[in-house]
């Protein structure tokens, strides 16, 4: 019979870093609490961690977890390398990597702006690429593997009456992102 422990053994993170970027949204939230529950030091990335990130980390503390809220703007790409390096310097490594950032606009196509554009797939795709580099990066050169997942949605395959190009669009690209970075970085033993 399988049991609550034996799922346990099964995802057991005991001595896994995990950064959640866009973890104190209501998926993020609902990840950091998960790899808290199984043993992961949380680091909950967010823009202004004093909103949400801060009481998120203070409730799973409590809670018996280990979770700390970081600064972490993943639209500002120059500054991801360097933040990388301070949380390994911090807290030793990073095992998982969860992208919980994302973004959409609603409008028809033959209206939708550049502007919205660019904002929806610089949050959905362009920040999800090189965050995910910055953390490989580091991995890499600590022949330590890694696990990334990106949040993505069912919009990536499917297109939708109403007007989500942008988001539809960088979501579709965000799937395929995964899956040559998963090609590129397997002899790494990141997946």
């Amino acid at each position: 019979m399988i049991t609550p422990d034996t799922y346990r053994n099964l995802y057991n993170l005991d001595g896994k870093v995990a950064l959640v970027a866009g973890g104190a949204g209501g998926i993020g939230r609902a990840v950091c609490e998960g790899l808290a529950a199984f043993g992961a030091t949380v680091l909950i990335g967010e823009q202004n961690c004093c909103l949400k990130a801060d009481p998120l980390a203070a409730e799973i503390s409590a809670a018996g977890g280990q979770a700390h809220a970081v600064t972490l703007d993943v639209l500002n790409i120059p500054q991801l390398g360097p933040v990388m390096s301070e949380l390994v310097a911090h807290f030793g490594r990073i095992d998982i990597l969860v992208n919980c950032t994302g973004t959409h606009k609603e409008a028809p196509a033959e209206e939708f702006s550049e502007e919205d554009w660019d904002r929806v797939v610089d949050l959905n795709l362009k920040a999800a690429f090189f965050l995910s580099q910055a953390v490989a990066r580091l991995q890499i050169a600590q022949k330590s593997g890694g696990k990334h997942i990106h949040i993505s949605s069912v919009r990536s395959l499917l297109g939708i009456r109403r007007g989500y190009i942008a988001y539809c669009s960088s979501k579709g690209g965000l799937n395929l992102m995964i899956k040559q970075l998963a090609t590129e970085w397997a002899k790494h033993n990141i997946t």
